[in-house]
């Protein structure tokens, strides 16, 4: 499974370590709990999305609008995986879920992440200071 790329901007890489693990947890998961794993990945994804998109708009990413575009087709895509792996086999399921899945967010996290991870770190390889709040679920999340 390919893991998601250190980009530098601690909200973005704890994230995308989470989603790792979760990524991990498809090949040992039991056939019976691939369908709340996936609710838990794709929620996790939502949530990830949510922090992302404030720490942009609080930071005034460029192409702030392609972004957010993105990870609406991202959501979608998700959203059509869950249906197919809902009417899959466990093995296309565990599949679906431990590689496509991850490749198709490590793709999006080594382009457009990295794309504003350059601007959220000004260039220089050190972190921003942005750590977007995100009330969800009705809780705080950092």
């Amino acid at each position: 499974m390919p893991s998601t790329p250190s980009l530098g901007v601690s909200f973005m890489d704890r994230d995308h370590a989470a989603l790792d693990v979760l990524f991990d947890a498809v090949a040992t998961a039991a056939d019976s709990g691939l369908s709340a794993l996936l609710y838990t990945i794709s929620e996790e994804i939502r949530e990830h999305f949510a922090r992302e998109e404030a720490g942009m708009t609080e930071a005034g990413v460029p192409n702030l609008l392609r972004h957010l575009e993105l990870h609406g087709q991202l959501l979608r895509e998700v959203e059509n995986m869950r249906r197919e792996i809902e009417e899959s086999d466990p093995d296309t399921a565990r599949r679906l879920m431990g590689t496509l899945l991850p490749q198709l967010l490590a793709d999006h996290a080594a382009t457009a992440d990295a794309a504003s991870a350059r601007f959220l770190t000004r260039g220089n390889g050190s972190p921003s200071s942005i750590e977007p709040h995100v009330v969800r679920f009705g809780r705080a999340r950092a």
